[in-house]
């Protein structure tokens, strides 16, 4: 994982906000996989910034549930529960299916043979 810290970014408040947005789109994007050790220490280095603003970004994740930490044993990258991935799925797929009927009652039939499904 290569990241580095935004220069611009030098109030405690924002450089804690962009240690947590770095460390979250990393993990969103599978920079950092799934059950990995992850550590302060680590991310001082990879980003040049103090313990205290990785502390409070690595609380934030915890509460997102996309790190773990177990005491004495260090914070882990959260594995991914595919039970709650089918259930995301199944929602999206109820509601954009809804979308599309809505939409459809609301077009005339003109405008229907315009549409390219």
């Amino acid at each position: 994982m290569n990241m580095k810290l935004d220069p611009s970014r030098d109030a405690k408040g924002l450089i804690r906000d962009y240690v947590h947005e770095t460390l979250r789109k990393n993990i969103m994007e599978l920079k950092l996989e799934p059950g990995r050790f992850i550590s302060e220490k680590e991310v001082i280095e990879m980003l040049q910034v103090s313990r205290t603003p990785i502390r409070e970004a690595f609380v934030k994740l915890s509460q997102e549930e996309l790190i773990e930490t177990i005491p004495q044993k260090g914070s882990f990258i959260s594995l991914i529960d595919l039970k709650l991935v089918e259930e995301s799925r199944f929602v999206r797929e109820t509601l954009e299916r809804a979308v599309v009927r809505q939409a459809c009652g609301m077009l005339k039939a003109e405008q229907m043979l315009r549409c390219k499904i």
